[in-house]
């Protein structure tokens, strides 16, 4: 079993009783990582496994230089939050993962906390900049700066 699984597979132990969050692993052949090898281990019920046919959509997305060992955190808005070829550490993984559950809850980014996310809360942050003005929810990246990264990171998930 490769690392990733293997890291995978404690965060989704971590994880287990926690409907907010899902983690998937994609297997492609060849073997020995294909789909068929990996249901014979029986050590993949913790997480659901994603075979995207010969339409290797998934593999194509996450693949760097046609080698696909990644992991990846997408955020409650859809936004990759984590991308990484080389992690063997699933506990630096679990603290992005409750770092995300926490500005999720939080509501991190809605400044008038109407529940939605607008350009209202743009002018808002956009006006704490401008007047120095300092306000944790307004930092949106997490970078404890609040600044025009953080209205690019707002007007990104008001897009999407």
């Amino acid at each position: 079993m490769n690392t990733s699984s293997i890291v995978l597979g404690e965060i989704s132990e971590y994880f287990e009783l926690d409907n907010r969050i899902l983690v998937i692993q994609n297997l492609d052949e060849p073997e020995p990582y294909g789909c068929e090898y990996w249901a014979t281990l029986q050590q993949a019920d913790s997480f659901d496994i994603i075979y995207d046919g010969n339409e290797p959509f998934l593999f194509n997305l996450f693949a760097i230089d046609a080698y696909f060992n990644v992991i990846i955190i997408i955020d409650h808005n859809m936004v990759f939050r984590y991308y990484d070829c080389n992690e063997h550490n699933s506990e630096n993984l679990i603290n992005i993962i409750n770092d995300i559950i926490f500005e999720a809850e939080s509501n991190v980014g809605d400044m008038n906390e109407d529940g939605g996310f607008n350009i209202l809360d743009v002018i808002i942050v956009a006006n704490l900049i401008l007047n120095h003005d300092d306000n944790p929810q307004a930092d949106i990246n997490g970078d404890e700066l609040i600044n025009v990264q953080d209205i690019i990171r707002l007007i990104n998930i008001i897009l999407n």
